[in-house]
């Protein structure tokens, strides 16, 4: 609110970090209704807008080493990077903004090991080894690196991992022993080609090999960068916390690789849309979506997805991949790709997920024979040429997720000791002498109730839900109420122009018979009939009153709206099918599981919501295309465009490095391709690989189908 401050002290080993604004060590600022200066936010016309313009002071005016923001949901999150670090000095937070301070133990690796070599074409490579906590000078050792990447299906497979293979020469001096270590993420790999860096990752301490014989000998060890690993590990906050709201594609995607703990700059080039997008180079639909993170739960309500299976489904969405390239991040489409390969990434910081601006790329890398001069050129007399088969029909199962209330926060949790933001808990602000937060509790709100508080006053009013016609819902709450036991909540649930009476009617008139109420210490629900109309759903808390003597507290522990609707019979999900009405091959693919996708109404914890979190999408197009479809048509329609006839599999050994990110012509073979398995042997300059064939022609003889899943997933099967 205006006139408020929000200050705090961030000690680094007891002493004050100091901002690379004026050497200043508090961070202290004020809001008000003047523009933004490193000392004053100004306040915006909402919660949302205000919080994006603190986010934008703090990256402005108060970077400091070791020191980073995260705007994550409806919270800012600085993390510490430090070994030692304490939060001092909470000033008034703000009423609008839920704040986190996050101290994050992590110091900075330094050099602990480093390698220098050339291959054949006395190309140089080196690779870096970097150790937590380590004060000794860096060494060299002695050996050779390998860059792989995962063998994969097919060219739209979403998660393409790397990993970098060490093959270091060890002695009975130099055992190299003080790199296997408890912690995966303790050591650090950079390699480096002509100091252009390829690879970024830690050392996986398992799968190391050693003689136990001999004085001298090889140890192999294993990089990744990360991408497998994120099976194991839960989406949560890096504190362990579990995510609440709506977060952006982009923020999604960047939590889930942020676990990985390899930092690296993001580029991303999808372009898919919804309707009303437009579609600019510097727009990504990414940002444009959000997703109720609820939905990535499993069925027992307790678990928590792994990050590989969020990541997984939010790519699959797009028919969209992920990899390393030069050590960023790289997320694209195969389909697009087959297009153009020269291609204008969206690029964001590895920092803070902030847009930095657009990377073009050019993929493309022909490969020949060295007789007429080619380099990259084949090698070893070993390349082969396979076929696979095209495929007539796919099926994508959408599994729903039904929302366990529509308020994000309805058992109305806090933190602190102080009023905090009631937009945060889902309501407008009234009249707050009339409701305060418990300070002796950690979630609830306390209304203050006299004896002849009769006014009628509104005391809180709701954001609005968007519900459509003939959909039902539910209102529950809990109450407890210390004194008198004669308080009464009274509340009015609007829709349009109509009121919810006690019979769950909806009716125009707004009488005794729309104003709900309920007395003393209770838990319950009020279940309305079918919606007359769609439309924005509300609902007021008045004044609640006391016809007892004396003063008393009514604690509301829950608010939730739940939409009980089965709009359905029952279904769990939908199928979306496409097939081929002429049948090329009767090859079907299997059925791809995605837990996201375009829904009639929020009922849906899988929704997909436009960039204003309230409205779910409904029709996409691709860029450059007219058409106006649901997005999982659209990815089924994708994987049959790209397997639309037989295609072939080139494989064998190329004398030079060809990126696994490449679109590839190969002389004498008609199409472009790309790799499926690759693997560079620096040390002799050879990449084997394998690369399969890539399509794009519209095709004019797409089925597209959708029925409901009542729990049985079946493989489809072509009708044609």
């Amino acid at each position: 609110m205006v006139g408020q401050i929000l200050g705090y002290n961030i000690k680094v080993n007891n002493q004050n970090i100091a901002y690379n604004l004026l050497g200043n060590n508090v961070f202290n600022v004020g809001f008000s209704n003047n523009n933004s200066t490193a000392s004053n936010v100004k306040i915006r016309s909402t919660a949302d807008e205000t919080l994006n313009e603190l986010f934008l002071v703090l990256n402005t005016y108060w970077d400091a080493n070791g020191v980073t923001y995260s705007l994550v949901g409806n919270t800012i999150e600085v993390k510490v990077f430090s070994e030692n670090a304490t939060v001092e000095s909470v000033i008034n937070p703000v009423s609008i903004i839920v704040f986190i301070i996050d101290v994050v133990i992590n110091s900075e690796p330094t050099l602990f090991y480093f390698m220098e070599y050339s291959d054949p074409l006395n190309v140089p490579y080196r690779v870096n080894i970097y150790k937590k906590n380590n004060n000794i000078a860096p060494r060299l050792i002695y050996g050779y690196a390998t860059l792989e990447a995962g063998s994969v299906k097919d060219n739209l497979d979403p998660i393409r991992g790397s990993g970098l293979t060490l093959n270091l020469e060890a002695t009975l001096e130099l055992n190299l022993e003080d790199l296997y270590s408890e912690d995966e993420n303790e050591f650090t790999v950079q390699f480096y080609r002509n100091n252009q860096l390829l690879f970024n990752g830690f050392i996986k301490p398992d799968g190391v090999f050693q003689s136990f014989v001999n004085d001298r000998w090889v140890v192999n060890l294993d990089c990744v960068d990360g991408l497998g690993i994120l099976k194991d590990l839960a989406f949560v906050k890096p504190n362990g916390l579990q995510f609440i709201g709506k977060q952006s594609a982009l923020e999604i995607i960047y939590n889930c690789l942020i676990r990985t703990n390899i930092s690296m700059d993001l580029n991303t080039s999808v372009n898919i849309y919804y309707e009303g997008l437009n579609p600019l180079v510097t727009l990504d639909p990414l940002t444009e979506i959000y997703l109720s993170v609820s939905r990535f739960v499993k069925t027992d309500k307790e678990t928590i997805m792994n990050c590989q299976e969020v990541l997984i489904s939010i790519l699959t969405l797009f028919k969209a991949s992920i990899t390393q390239l030069n050590g960023e991040w790289y997320i694209y489409r195969s389909n697009e790709l087959s297009v153009n390969p020269i291609v204008q990434f969206r690029k964001y910081s590895k920092k803070n997920n902030l847009f930095i601006g657009v990377n073009s790329r050019d993929l493309r890398k022909n490969l020949g024979s060295q007789i007429n001069g080619k380099y990259p050129h084949h090698a070893n007399s070993n390349q082969q040429i396979e076929i696979k088969g095209s495929v007539s029909a796919f099926r994508v199962n959408y599994k729903y997720g039904f929302e366990k209330g529509l308020f994000l926060n309805s058992d109305l949790r806090y933190t602190g000791n102080t009023k905090q933001n009631i937009n945060y808990l889902n309501f407008i602000e009234g009249d707050l002498t009339k409701v305060f937060v418990d300070s002796e509790a950690n979630s609830g709100l306390r209304f203050l109730i006299f004896q002849s508080n009769n006014d009628n006053a509104v005391v809180l009013t709701s954001n609005n839900i968007p519900l459509l016609i003939n959909e039902t819902i539910k209102f529950e709450f809990a109450l407890s109420v210390i004194g008198a036991s004669a308080g009464i909540l009274r509340f009015k649930i609007r829709l349009a122009n109509f009121l919810m009476n006690k019979e769950g009617d909806w009716v125009n008139i707004d009488n005794d018979n729309t104003m709900l109420t309920t007395r003393g210490e209770s838990f319950g629900s009020i279940q309305s009939n079918p919606l007359p109309v769609s439309g924005n759903l509300f609902f007021e808390i008045f004044s609640p009153r006391n016809f007892a003597q004396g003063l008393s507290n009514m604690t509301v522990t829950k608010l939730d709206i739940i939409n009980t609707t089965n709009l359905n019979n029952g279904a769990q999900g939908e199928f979306h099918t496409v097939q081929r009405q002429n049948r090329v091959s009767s090859i079907a693919k299997e059925t791809e599981e995605i837990f996201n996708g375009d829904s009639p109404s929020i009922v849906y914890e899988g929704a997909i919501f436009k960039a204003d979190k309230i409205t779910p999408t409904s029709k996409w197009f691709r860029k450059s295309k007219v058409e106006s479809k649901p997005i999982l048509q659209i990815l089924g329609e994708d994987v049959l465009r790209m397997s639309q006839k037989p295609a072939k599999v080139f494989s064998g050994d190329v004398y030079g490095y060809i990126p696994y990110l490449s679109v590839v012509t190969i002389d004498s073979l008609e199409g472009s391709f790309m790799a499926i398995e690759h693997s560079f042997d620096s040390k002799a300059n050879i990449t084997k690989c394998k690369f399969l064939q890539i399509m794009h022609d519209e095709l004019t003889d797409l089925n597209y189908k959708l029925t409901f899943d009542y729990g049985n997933v079946n493989k489809v099967t072509i009708v044609s």
